[in-house]
């Protein structure tokens, strides 16, 4: 277990506030913003450099980075902010929420800016610092207690907030016999709570499970797939539901579909029939936001707007219109070419464009490497899109232009 060091706690100091202010505006010059006056150990000069270096790190996961204090473990693990503040609303404003293995606050930080107390609970003391440090910097209030789960003693009837170690092997993890703490210490927990919301990884399933969250959320960030909640007690999202959420162009968008204890989604029952898989590519396709396919809800998506799928669960959405959706992004289609790289090439060359997009769904294609031989243009005006995917069991690609 990390030790607290001197020269962390040092970082909670009146002087490490003042020095880290002034390093925020020289943009990291230790030299310009510390005093002549004040003579800083070796040691403390590399903490604060490599906080600065966090900073950096942390600005795709977080709108005001300075205000924060790491680890590099702790900052690889931590929820961004748009997702932590995302599923702190699905707490009630009045609640007093527990939050375990809290790491160095992200979600703390979210849930005390909601509601009424928040409790975060971590077993490493390096984090609880961090997560009381950050909380002030950030203006809200934490109690931040360092226990394990096992010695936790929590009240019955408050909220939890749970965010499992999913690294105990070295590796992420997506098996429930492999969480820390296991769940034999989660279940009697999430007993013991009006509401729980626990963070698992995208591929984790919910398997023979005796008390099945009442609802499963997917959330992605700019087409990313983040990561995974299962709720019980809290009623923001309909019982037996599964939540798709997708924050695009600054906005958080919403699906809701019906769930069944034995699957995630209600797309098995589309499974036996050829309803909504073409086999054949109509003027539009489409591409959509992954957390659709991480769920396993690409069927059930494409039946909601009036779509079909290309060939199987998970494959492109297929139309004789573009449906307008924010989890989608359209393309007209120009051509069908089989997937022959020298036939590829010999098109592009042909087509002559300023660019290509190339991307693949269901195909295995170097994109990379196909993407250094095809030939561009600078002095051309279009840019278009190739989408690998699979038609009637046959390999294609696809040529089309973006248009939503």
């Amino acid at each position: 277990m990390p030790e607290l060091s001197e020269e962390l706690r040092w970082l909670s100091t009146p002087e490490a506030h003042s020095i880290w202010e002034e390093l925020v505006v020289t943009d990291g010059d230790l030299l310009k913003a510390i005093p002549k006056s004040i003579k800083l150990s070796v040691h403390r000069r590399q903490m604060l450099l490599e906080q600065w270096r966090y900073v950096h790190f942390s600005k795709e996961k977080f709108p005001t980075p300075e205000r924060w204090f790491w680890t590099k473990l702790l900052l690889e693990q931590a929820s961004d902010h748009w997702c932590s503040f995302e599923t702190a609303a699905d707490f009630p404003k009045s609640s007093k929420v527990y939050d375990l293995c809290s790491g160095a606050g992200a979600d703390s930080v979210a849930l005390a800016q909601r509601c009424a107390e928040v409790v975060s609970i971590d077993q490493d003391p390096v984090a609880c610092f961090l997560t009381a440090l950050n909380g002030a910097r950030n203006g809200v209030a934490i109690t931040s207690q360092c226990c394990s789960a096992e010695t936790l003693n929590m009240e019955d009837g408050t909220y939890l907030h749970l965010d499992p170690d999913r690294r105990g092997t070295g590796t992420r993890v997506s098996s429930l016999s492999e969480l820390r703490p296991g769940w034999e210490v989660i279940a009697p927990m999430i007993a013991r709570s009006r509401g729980v919301s626990i963070k698992v990884a995208p591929a984790t399933t919910l398997g023979e499970m005796k008390d099945p969250p009442w609802s499963v959320r997917f959330l992605s960030r700019n087409r990313s797939v983040r990561q995974q909640r299962w709720l019980w007690g809290l009623d923001r999202w309909p019982q037996n539901s599964l939540v798709i959420s997708a924050y695009l162009r600054n906005q958080w968008h919403h699906e809701v579909f019906p769930i069944t204890p034995n699957s995630r989604g209600d797309s098995s029952r589309f499974l036996q029939t050829r309803d909504f898989i073409c086999e054949s590519v109509q003027d539009f396709l489409a591409d959509y936001d992954p957390a659709i396919r991480a769920a396993q809800c690409s069927l059930s998506m494409a039946q909601r707007i009036g779509c079909r799928v290309l060939h199987r669960e998970g494959g492109y959405f297929t139309s004789d219109e573009a449906k307008v959706h924010p989890m989608l992004r359209w393309f007209r289609v120009i051509d069908v070419l089989p997937l022959d790289r020298k036939k590829l090439i010999a098109y592009c060359r042909q087509s002559r464009a300023k660019d290509w997009e190339l991307k693949s769904r269901g195909v295995e294609v170097d994109l990379q490497e196909l993407r250094r031989s095809i030939p561009t243009y600078p002095e051309a005006d279009q840019v278009r899109t190739i989408l690998f995917t699979k038609i009637a069991d046959r390999y294609k690609a696809i040529v089309a232009e973006p248009i939503i």
